[in-house]
């Protein structure tokens, strides 16, 4: 089974980059992707149902710097042909969703996302893209992430 799919999840570890035999570079990406809602009673986004992990693969030499920039705990989107691709390790077995075919379609460093300042990047640059650019800061109050 395959699908076209948006997927927006949050890193459950760091980005790493490996390398295809030909030396072509790999960023593999691991999403828990959950859904979101926001309680009206409270104004809290809540998580709605188990987390899905999504595993991504970003081939070439512009997705590396994302090992470098993001961590575990940022928000990711990502869009690609997802497949269900059955494992067996010993006695273990299971299902991995996989996206093939990936494209980033954006980030949101945690740090960014929680107002911290003492990262490397400062609001405004790569990974801010929803800051004011008047004041420089997000507002992500009504973001589900």
């Amino acid at each position: 089974m395959a699908v076209e799919t948006v997927t927006t999840g949050t890193l459950v570890k760091d980005p790493e980059v490996h390398y295809a035999q030909s030396g072509t570079p790999i960023t593999s990406l691991r999403l828990g992707a959950t859904r979101r809602a926001k309680d009206k009673s409270t104004g809290r986004w809540d998580d709605d149902g188990a987390p899905m992990y999504v595993s991504a693969a970003l081939f070439g030499d512009e997705h590396t710097y994302l090992a470098d920039v993001l961590k575990k705990g940022d928000r990711v989107t990502v869009t690609g042909t997802m497949i269900l691709r059955e494992w067996h390790t010993g006695e273990k077995a299971g299902i991995d969703h996989d996206l093939r075919n990936c494209r980033l379609c954006g980030y949101v460093r945690r740090a960014d996302r929680d107002g911290e300042t003492g990262g490397q990047y400062q609001p405004g640059q790569l990974g801010q893209a929803a800051a004011n650019p008047l004041t420089g800061q997000a507002d992500f109050g009504d973001c589900p992430f």
